[in-house]
This record gives structure tokens, sequence and C-alpha cells, in this order.
């Protein structure tokens, strides 16, 4: 104990595929406060490894090092990253997911770069958008690869909550149409 005897807390309902719950069971094996630091660590990690690797990829070296460290610095000490990690959220992942679509598109792997899409389906409001764009630029390989990882993963959800749980996550969701107090697009700029 970290000398907390009782945390008061809020929290929303979880509106994210059954699949994208295991790691927060696996957490929730521990008390609350210790796992939310476990998470936040990794997410750090993952964040900043993914980072360096990213640029590394996409900057031609004469520019490196620079460029990285000031970006780096604008990202980690950016009120929305900030503000998502002291909620908890999941968007190191994607931070992957959107710097793979990225470097996969600047090398032509179209049907590589939608399967990263796919993988967007942990937000789908995000995803919205982006299939109707797809389909509007007849950009079938990278449609091809989203439909595939995003049915694989649908599919896992599906199986892991069973009829039931899917569809109650889909009136979640679709209880989230009209906004919600957590909605906070002042908090992206």
């Amino acid at each position: 104990s970290l000398g907390f005897q009782d945390i008061n807390f809020f929290y929303f309902p979880f509106p994210n595929l059954s699949i994208f719950v295991i790691p927060f069971q696996l957490l929730s094996m521990i008390s609350f406060l210790p796992s939310y630091w476990i998470w936040t660590i990794i997410n750090w990690i993952f964040l900043i490894g993914y980072f360096f690797y990213f640029i590394r990829q996409i900057t031609p070296k004469s520019r490196k090092q620079k460029f990285s460290s000031s970006i780096l610095f604008a990202l980690l000490f950016s009120f929305p990253t900030f503000n998502n990690y002291s909620c908890g959220q999941i968007d190191a992942l994607l931070f992957i997911c959107a710097g793979e679509i990225i470097r996969n598109s600047i090398q032509r792997k179209q049907f590589t770069t939608g399967i990263w899409i796919g993988l967007l389906v942990l937000k789908p409001q995000l995803i919205v958008l982006i299939i109707p764009s797809l389909l509007i630029q007849r950009s079938f390989p990278i449609l091809k690869g989203a439909i595939v990882s995003g049915s694989l993963l649908t599919l896992s959800s599906l199986f892991i909550s069973g009829t039931k749980g899917f569809m109650g996550m889909i009136k979640l969701w679709l209880g989230f149409l009209p906004g919600m107090a957590s909605n906070f697009p002042e908090g992206m700029m």
C-alpha cells in the first residue's frame, strides 16, 4: 500500500472491442494504484520506443537528432498526451497504428497499410471516415487489408464476449453518438 486507504475515482464504460480488454483483465488481478502505474509506464515505454523507431524509419539521417528531440518534447509534454495518460487511456497503440499507417503508405505497402487501418477498430470512430474515403479513392488493396484485420479483431471479440456482450457493446457505441461528458475536443488541440 502506498498510504491510500480509499481512492475515489470515476469511470466510463469501456467502449472497445472485447479483445482489447485482455490487458485490463490481467491488470485487474492487482490493486488499482499499482495496476494504473504499471499500465501507464508500459504505455510510456511503447510511446517513446515506437517514436524513436518511427523517426529512424522516416527521417533523413542529417536531421534525425534535432528533429526527434524537439518532436519528442512536444509529444510528451502536450496536454492531450498528459491527459490521456492521467486517465489511463490506450493511445500508445493508436499512436503505433497511425505511425505504421504512415510508414507503410510511404513505402507503398498498400495491403499492410490496410492491416494497420483495420486495427483502428480499437477506436471505431476513427475508421468511420477512413473506410468511406478509401472507397471513394478506390484504394481496394488498402481496404482489403483493413477488412481482414478489422474482421479478425471483431470476430475475436464476438467469440470472447458472446452475442449478448457484443450486442451490449454496440448499444453502448450507439449511446455515445449524441455526445457525452467525456467528449473533450478542447483537450485534443
